[in-house]
């Protein structure tokens, strides 16, 4: 996993970048729903760590049960924002993590692990890169 602040941020910018609104009322759901799209993933740390969550099945399940939570509780014009946010940040912590050291996208059909490049998870420059990237798509959206 790259650094769990680059994930965040990458994450949150990622998301808030790319979903509609320009009010904070309009974000707030969508960029706390990315928050937990970005740190959800990393909760299999002790068992299977980059099979078991970092996949794109449990991506999409939790996508799904995400919606059909929100779309059950509220009614607003919230609901899409919320899970596409949530699923974009999910997605960019398992891109991040096939740049250092790969993960499992098929687990469990299939096991292989892919990964882009093989940086260490600490890498400086790395993590850093991603960092600046996530926090001009933050300043971008704040000042579109």
């Amino acid at each position: 996993m790259a650094k769990r602040t680059t994930h965040i941020i990458f994450g949150i910018g990622l998301a808030a970048f790319l979903i509609e609104g320009e009010e904070l009322i309009e974000l707030l759901p969508a960029i706390f729903s990315a928050f937990l799209g970005t740190i959800l993933p990393d909760l299999d740390l002790r068992v299977l760590h980059r099979s078991l969550l970092h996949n794109i099945f449990v991506l999409g399940i939790t996508t799904i049960a995400l919606h059909i939570m929100v779309i059950t509780t509220t009614y607003s014009s919230f609901t899409s924002n919320i899970t596409l946010s949530y699923s974009i940040a999910y997605a960019s912590h398992i891109l991040l993590d096939l740049l250092t050291g790969g993960v499992t996208p098929f687990y469990p059909l299939h096991k292989k692990k892919l990964c882009i490049i093989s940086v260490g998870y600490d890498d400086f420059i790395v993590n850093s890169i991603m960092t600046v990237i996530g926090l001009t798509l933050i300043f971008l959206k704040i000042h579109h």
